[in-house]
């Protein structure tokens, strides 16, 4: 399964931290188009990235017993954003014509 638009800049986001809210989230623009994701792009990308294991959801509650949500990367994500970096890479050397 090849991950939507928006999974690798929310996992790198995520990854930059040691958790990440959807509010910190908002402004993330798509590398491609540096447009600004819309809420449900990303809150539709927030659950399939925890659907495939990729992040993890925490909640926590505050002193006035309100629930706070935030988003961490786990090992699966790290290892996505690590793969994805290497076919980059190697996709830019191919379309340059470099040899290894």
């Amino acid at each position: 399964m090849l991950l939507a638009e928006g999974a690798l800049e929310v996992l790198s986001a995520v990854k930059q931290g040691r958790t990440a809210h959807f509010k910190d989230l908002r402004v993330l623009k798509n590398e491609r188009t540096n447009h600004v994701f819309s809420g449900n792009t990303l809150s539709a990308r927030l659950k399939e990235l925890e659907k495939l294991g990729a992040i993890k959801r925490i909640i926590s509650v505050t002193d006035k017993g309100r629930n706070v949500v935030a988003y961490s990367i786990t090992p699966n994500g790290i290892k996505t954003l690590e793969i994805s970096q290497r076919y980059e890479e190697e996709l830019s050397r191919v379309l340059s014509g470099s040899k290894a």
